[in-house]
């Protein structure tokens, strides 16, 4: 019968140059062939581009699916480097002579910052860390780059910078931009051991069609900022470039890479909405270029200050702290009783409103974990709003964005675990400065869910 379909097949060869293509084929009945008045038709179709696009969705799944493992993973992590580092810092400052105590304190801060940059790592290459976005002149990050590595050992590199004239704003997380780009800098310094140039180089492009770029991402329409990273080292084959943005893949000897540095920067690009190309070869070196989309900024941007010391508070206010993990608890409540706070603890959102209702005195700040058991944070802050209209809320989280409810928390003050007792302290006296300074709308107070 016509249009019947008698067989069909999809068969894969290597054309002349060396690529794999793909073709599908088809056999078709025309006309009777039972009497002879008709015979086959054979179609055929070039599917190579389908395929391909084929492959990378597969391979996004994947990488999708260890991203959703890190996050969970980072979690758990933060909420343990949550306690490690706060509990050393509290040995660190006590009143103790003993400078064993201070040294061996000092080294769990420094191996917990350590570790916490590894979680920030996990959590950037799965793009479900929530980044602090701030407006960046490029050429003032590389200017601080090559003022670092010119006071590094680099034996027999020569360094190149090129800057562009034109303004290079972007909007990126500033922490995760740095990471990206020392993680770019030392694997270009590794792959140089004999010596060689590494040149670092920066330049504005715009583009009004969807470009293809040498690693089979692509480049919306757009304005961008380009940072290029090249050295003249040992290249990669196309069997180790196609992999590089995998997590936990290094070509480095075993305790040299944890294989999460590429697989951060390309993470970092890609939540700033950009592009990352890569181009090696064997023996004629590898050149990395971001492409980071273009914030219109007037000349002479600067980044913002430093933020002030914040100011000491002159009553004992009250803090409801509401953390299910209990060691996380213990050791935020040690320190802010330290700091002259009135701490009441509840160990998840029910027990939190049964002491809200029960005490009639003003609870200044709402401090609590956003996913927890039972009553989330957002929750929480919703139902406090009515029993205690007065009170203001700071959420602390170890988990991903995916986990957190974005339009409950797209207005509220988020501190992401772990942290730093200081940095804790600084964003409690920052939210309940601003009840002080005009900002009493409820809104501003509690999100809404």
């Amino acid at each position: 019968m016509a249009g019947e379909v008698l067989k069909s097949e999809r068969d894969s060869f290597v054309t002349l140059d060396g690529k794999e293509s793909f073709l599908r084929w088809e056999i078709m009945p025309w006309g009777d062939v039972k009497a002879d008045t008709g015979g086959i038709i054979i179609f055929s179709e070039d599917i190579t581009e389908q395929c391909h696009l084929e492959q990378q969705f597969l391979k996004a799944q994947r990488m999708e699916a260890v991203g959703q493992l890190a996050a969970g993973v980072a979690h758990n992590f933060n909420n343990m480097l949550t306690v490690i580092l706060g509990a050393a810092q509290l040995i660190e400052a006590s009143p103790s002579d003993s400078e064993q105590v201070t040294r061996f304190a000092q080294r769990i801060v420094h191996a917990s910052r350590r570790a916490g940059s590894v979680v920030n790592q996990l959590l950037t290459f799965s793009r479900n860390q929530a980044l602090e976005m701030e407006l960046t002149d490029l050429n003032s990050v590389v200017s601080e780059v090559r003022d670092m590595l010119q006071s590094l050992p680099m034996k027999d590199i020569q360094l190149v910078v090129e800057q562009t004239t034109s303004t290079t704003t972007v909007h990126v997380g500033r922490a995760q931009l740095d990471q990206a780009i020392t993680n770019l800098v030392t694997n270009a310094r590794d792959a140089m051991p004999v010596g060689g140039t590494m040149t670092i180089e920066t330049l504005t492009f715009s583009t009004d069609k969807r470009l293809s770029l040498p690693n089979g991402s692509d480049v919306a329409p757009g304005e961008y900022v380009v940072l290029s990273i090249t050295d003249t080292g040992c290249g990669m084959d196309e069997q180790t470039r196609a992999r590089i943005f995998e997590p936990f893949f290094t070509t480095k000897p075993v305790g040299k890479g944890t294989g999460l540095g590429l697989a951060a920067v390309y993470g970092v690009v890609k939540q700033c909405g950009g592009s990352i190309s890569v181009k090696s070869e064997i023996g004629r070196g590898t050149c990395f270029r971001l492409f980071l989309p273009h914030a219109k900024c007037a000349p002479g941007f600067s980044r913002p200050a430093e933020s002030a010391a914040p100011a000491q508070h002159n009553k004992r206010e009250s803090i409801l702290l509401v953390e299910d993990e209990p060691d996380v608890a213990a050791v935020i409540c040690s320190y802010l009783t330290a700091q002259g706070y009135e701490v009441l603890s509840a160990k998840d959102g029910v027990s939190a409103l049964e002491q809200a209702a029960a005490t009639r005195r003003t609870i200044d700040l709402l401090l609590t974990d956003v996913v927890m058991p039972r009553i989330g944070g957002a929750e929480l802050a919703q139902q406090m709003s009515v029993v205690h209209p007065e009170t203001r809320v700071l959420f602390m989280s170890g988990h991903a964005d995916p986990f957190l409810d974005a339009k409950a928390l797209e207005k509220a003050s988020v501190l992401q675990k772990p942290f730093a007792l200081s940095k804790l302290s600084q964003a409690i006296r920052e939210v309940l400065r601003a009840s002080f300074d005009g900002g009493s709308e409820r809104e501003d107070r509690c999100p809404s869910v």
